[in-house]
């Protein structure tokens, strides 16, 4: 028989979801158990974290009717473009204003807040689609491993079978765990980005 590594019922799978589960985030709230991420799940970015301009409720709802503004917040927010590069867009938009120029870069940075919380929540969502996943591959995992022990020893055919297929639901799981650091970081990311634009622009402001 082909040497795959086995998980030996019950008790060897709880293991192996215990050595390859994501550690818990500090702090969180340990029933929100689809959050596998170390940084505190906070659904929205509120305004008053990274904007120090004037109140923006009026400009949520009328952004989009600048269409300098939404053109350039679609700029701005897409992560393919440098910060860099949207920083000195940011600014450069700010050199060509006079009139109603903090009413504008208020709009602008309305919709940047709003479209980034959009595409942060979407990634967010994603996250704990992908946790749901693997939490559904460990407990596939765990019942592979007690289907081994049930069998006898003679079963031999039967038991190559779930021993293959147990090893590439491991192989699987440890790949996507892999990833998962990627996956946690993007809403960081993306926050940052908003930080940084938001002080730009707010540098913008008479």
């Amino acid at each position: 028989m082909t040497d795959f590594r086995l998980v030996p019922g019950l008790a060897g799978a709880v293991a192996l979801w215990l050595l390859l589960a994501p550690a818990a985030a500090p702090g969180a709230d340990p029933q929100d158990a689809d959050w596998p991420c170390i940084q505190r799940k906070v659904p929205e970015i509120s305004a008053a974290v990274v904007w120090a301009g004037p109140p923006i409720d009026q400009a949520l709802s009328e952004w989009r009717e600048d269409e300098e503004v939404e053109r350039l917040v679609g700029e701005l927010a897409a992560r393919s473009l440098p910060l860099e590069t949207a920083q000195e867009k940011a600014e450069a938009f700010t050199q060509t204003l006079d009139g109603e120029r903090n009413a504008r870069l208020t709009r602008l940075f309305a919709g940047l807040l709003q479209t980034v919380n959009r595409e942060r929540g979407a990634i967010m969502a994603g996250i704990e689609r992908y946790t749901r996943r693997q939490r559904e591959l460990a407990e596939r995992i765990e019942a592979t491993g007690s289907r081994l022990d049930g069998l006898p020893a003679e079963a031999g055919a039967r038991r190559e079978e779930l021993a293959q297929q147990q090893a590439w639901d491991i192989r699987i799981y440890q790949e996507r765990e892999q990833s998962l650091k990627y996956l946690c970081q993007q809403p960081i990311d993306l926050e940052q980005r908003l930080f940084l634009l938001a002080r730009t622009i707010a540098g913008g402001l008479a």
